[in-house]
């Protein structure tokens, strides 16, 4: 009986050391966070799915995708990013520069255009010997 409470203790006590490591990496002490939330949608306002989404300033990168209601969530450092957005189908979008602020939600919507491909086919008459 023991052993057991002395297992069950052992067990408790990993995990909870666990858990706080994997805490402590993901946030550093004393850091604040900015919170970077996103709907990607067409031009007819469909939400698009599946997107590649990458946020960046010259000291961080985060990359992700849009679920399947075309939502993103990205918690990065405060600072001053651009958001890149692609999607099968349509342009690639470039924002303005967002300034995330400490311990704030930043909420955007970005919109793409569609795709348009012009192929120009020359004819010329054929030259008869």
């Amino acid at each position: 009986m023991k052993y057991r409470h002395a297992l069950l203790y052992a067990t408790a006590l990993a995990v909870v050391l666990v858990s706080t490591i994997v805490t402590s990496a993901q946030t550093p002490a004393n850091q604040s966070t900015s919170t970077i939330m996103g709907t990607l949608l067409d031009v007819a306002d469909a939400r698009i799915e599946h997107a590649r989404i990458r946020i960046e300033n010259k000291q961080f990168k985060w990359a992700g995708e849009t679920d399947e209601a075309g939502d993103f969530t990205a918690v990065v450092p405060p600072g001053t990013y651009r958001i890149f957005a692609e999607a099968n189908g349509f342009r690639r979008f470039e924002s303005p520069f967002l300034k995330a602020k400490p311990d704030i939600k930043e909420m955007v919507n970005l919109h793409l255009e569609i795709l348009t491909i012009i192929d120009t086919v020359i004819v010329q008459p054929k030259k008869h010997p």
